[in-house]
């Protein structure tokens, strides 16, 4: 709202296809590529989990290709070697 209106013309063309202004000032927004992809439920709901596993600490735990089962030990990466 702080902006002007060409400004405001510009923004709106660049987040959404069609901005629909009803007589009630209610509006029916249609976002655009690649904004849409935002409003996506499937998408929403993985932001949801993801974040909740942030909050709760568990931020490994739905990771692709993460192995928890096979990360390095105590002992790591060098084979044990005797003194010199």
């Amino acid at each position: 709202m702080s902006i002007d209106d060409p400004l405001r013309r510009i923004t709106n063309q660049a987040f959404f296809n069609k901005l629909h202004v009803m007589s009630d000032d209610h509006i029916d927004a249609r976002p655009g590529e690649p904004f849409n992809i935002l409003f996506d439920p499937g998408v929403q709901q993985l932001a949801t989990t993801r974040q909740r596993a942030v909050e709760t600490g568990n931020q490994t735990g739905n990771v692709a290709g993460l192995n928890n089962d096979h990360l390095v030990g105590d002992e790591g990466l060098e084979p044990p070697t005797s003194t010199v």
